[in-house]
């Protein structure tokens, strides 16, 4: 790739499990507004959403100017 990939952050808002963590931020990049493709994979966000490297989701902007998108639904698996 010859130009640097731009990347946004977007946040996952959960219940923390056993004193975890109540949310986490992975890195994505924009396919068009509002649809972005996961470039980490998460860590803390509850199995059950099953998310991974590649897959495509659905964020809207936090409001105020933190730059930072919150997750709304998963959209498409990379497998599928």
């Amino acid at each position: 790739m010859s130009e640097k990939e731009q990347l946004v952050r977007i946040h996952f808002t959960f219940t923390p499990h056993q004193g975890g963590p109540s949310g986490e931020v992975v890195w994505a990049k924009e396919i068009k507004p509002g649809v972005y493709e996961l470039r980490n994979e998460p860590m803390y966000v509850p199995k059950e959403l099953n998310l991974a490297w590649g897959d495509i989701v659905a964020a809207s902007p936090i409001d105020g100017d933190t730059g930072f998108l919150e997750f709304e639904q998963v959209l498409e698996r990379r497998d599928a």
